[in-house]
């Protein structure tokens, strides 16, 4: 039963669907109607004007339903207007919209036939007027969507605080990773000068907890690297944040022309200045980091000679494990060994 319901409810869709289109069309052509007839000077179709004006009256909510339905909520119109400027904005549309699908119909009219009698339309002559408004129609809603979409890449308020927040907690991130390489790579200097000091000899008989024990030097190394990679890392998504935040600025600078309510653009301005401060505290910090890894790598480098050079045999083999290991690593990724 539920089965022979769906299919009487779409044969149903199906009759009326015709209907309805062809009662929007009626009316949203019926100003192209009534200037047909009072410029026309068609007496013989007097008694329907007075239809086509309530048609044209109608026409102008029907016009603002469908400019309404092809906005999007996100869109230019509907998401920066209050709601009297918003339906103001879509009024002014649908009058674009008619003016065009009219001023078609009216040309096709002229050019096609009189705008008559019921039998007029089987004959053809009201249906140039008819898929020429519609496709007129079309393209008006379409350019009408694409323009509106581009307010979809406009900055707003909500998204330049949103950015202010991120650069704020990743400039917070940076520095505290900057401090966490500075102090690593002041671990492996202090490390690489007392083996030096000690030399191999002093190593061999290095005493319990000083960190110059062969276990103790191979976590120093393994702690450094561990601590580039990681940061690194983040410095890279640091990297990421900045375009982000390059873009957004540059956008509501771009951006400003629209922005003209009151109270919107100065704020917009404000927040857009303050990212670009952001902007360059996060630059300067996101480099300072990357210099300060590379200068770690060396000092790991450094120190993974220092272990194979000081601490005999046991380094030599670990050396030639880690080397073996990266060699690994690389032909994991496609690349090739350096040695």
């Amino acid at each position: 039963m539920a089965k022979n319901d769906r299919s009487a409810l779409g044969c149903g869709v199906l009759l009326i669907t015709p209907v309805v289109l062809w009662l929007l069309v009626r009316y949203l052509l019926s100003a192209a109607a009534v200037a047909h007839i009072v410029v026309g000077d068609r007496p013989d179709q007097a008694h329907r004007l007075t239809d086509n004006l309530w048609g044209t009256a109608v026409s102008v909510p029907l016009a603002m339903l469908l400019v309404r339905c092809v906005l999007h909520r996100d869109g230019r119109l509907r998401r920066h207007t209050t709601w009297p400027r918003r339906w103001l904005g879509i009024l002014l549309r649908a009058v674009v919209l008619l003016c065009a699908v009219n001023l078609v119909a009216y040309q096709a009219l002229t050019l096609d036939g009189p705008l008559g009698r019921p039998s007029e339309v089987i004959t053809g002559y009201v249906w140039p007027a008819i898929w020429k408004s519609a496709l007129t129609a079309v393209v008006v809603l379409v350019v009408m969507r694409l323009w509106d979409r581009h307010s979809w890449r406009l900055p707003t308020r909500g998204n330049l605080r949103r950015a202010v927040r991120e650069a704020d907690t990743v400039i917070a991130e940076v520095r505290a990773a900057n401090q966490r390489v500075a102090q690593q790579t002041e671990h492996v200097r202090t490390r690489l000068r007392m083996m030096r000091e000690a030399g191999p000899r002093g190593l061999a008989h290095a005493p319990r907890g000083s960190g110059l024990e062969f276990p103790a030097l191979c976590g120093d190394h393994r702690e450094s690297y561990q601590c580039a990679d990681l940061e690194y890392g983040r410095y890279e998504s640091a990297q990421t944040s900045l375009h982000r935040v390059e873009h957004l600025a540059r956008r509501t600078r771009k951006a400003s022309s629209w922005l003209r309510r009151e109270g919107v653009q100065a704020e917009m301005r404000a927040l857009a200045a303050h990212l670009e401060g952001q902007r360059d505290v996060l630059k300067v910090d996101v480099d300072q980091g990357l210099n300060a890894v590379r200068g770690l790598n060396i000092g790991t480098a450094d120190l993974k000679y220092e272990i194979r050079d000081t601490c005999g045999p046991q380094g030599q083999q670990w050396y030639a494990e880690l080397e073996a290991r990266i060699d690994k690593a690389r032909a994991a990724r496609g690349e090739s060994p350096l040695h």
